[in-house]
């Protein structure tokens, strides 16, 4: 399976980009305090995933992100 976009809700939008760019991640969208995307590497030679981080104002009841 290839997924194309991955959304992971937030709470603090600095400390987790700050996160996601540690990870290696290449940020390709920077909205604050809402919204960032990142590009992460290709694999099996297609297009690479992206995955979003969207700021919510508290943390979901479930420990799923949005895929």
């Amino acid at each position: 399976m290839r997924l194309n976009q991955i959304t992971v809700p937030c709470t603090n939008y600095a400390a987790s980009v700050a996160f996601h760019k540690t990870l290696g991640l290449i940020q390709i969208v920077d909205s604050p305090p809402r919204y960032a995307r990142f590009e992460c590497p290709a694999g099996d030679g297609g297009a690479p995933t992206t995955q979003s981080l969207h700021t919510v104002e508290t943390p979901p009841r479930s420990d799923c992100p949005a895929i």
